[in-house]
């Protein structure tokens, strides 16, 4: 199926509202293997709720990839499966907080076709506010 690039690059969606606990944020240091090893205390500073540490809960930089998962600037019609994330970049301004309420604002920066079969969409997502939700 043909991109129909006007269309694409006027794609938008602003202010989406994302919010994530210390629920999302333990489940995420746990999912890339943070607390392994259940002695390293450096490791168990992403993934304990202070209980037995009376230190912080800290969060993994790399959550602020996926604290507004599903932000995106519209529907694109591709197919799925031919889907290829192809790079990421993220810019911190400030530590991520362990709860927290933004909002995202996706759009397309570029639609580039592929010599033969294919395209890059360059997207970005914007993730502003990051504040405590306490």
């Amino acid at each position: 199926m043909p991109i129909k690039y006007p269309e694409i690059m006027n794609l938008k969606t602003e202010g989406v509202p994302y919010a994530w606990s210390d629920r999302e944020v333990m489940l995420y240091a746990l999912g890339i293997g943070m607390g392994e090893n259940p002695l390293d205390e450096k490791e168990l500073l992403f993934v304990n709720e202070g209980y037995i540490n009376k230190k912080p809960l800290k969060v993994v930089p790399t959550f602020a990839s996926v604290c507004a998962w599903g932000a995106n600037p519209g529907p694109i019609d591709l197919n799925r499966v031919m889907v290829v994330d192809g790079g990421r970049d993220i810019t911190f301004h400030k530590p991520l907080p362990v709860t927290g309420k933004v909002t995202a604002h996706s759009s397309v920066l570029g639609v580039y076709g592929k010599e033969g079969k294919g395209a890059v969409v360059q997207r970005q997502t914007v993730v502003k506010g990051a504040g405590s939700a306490g």
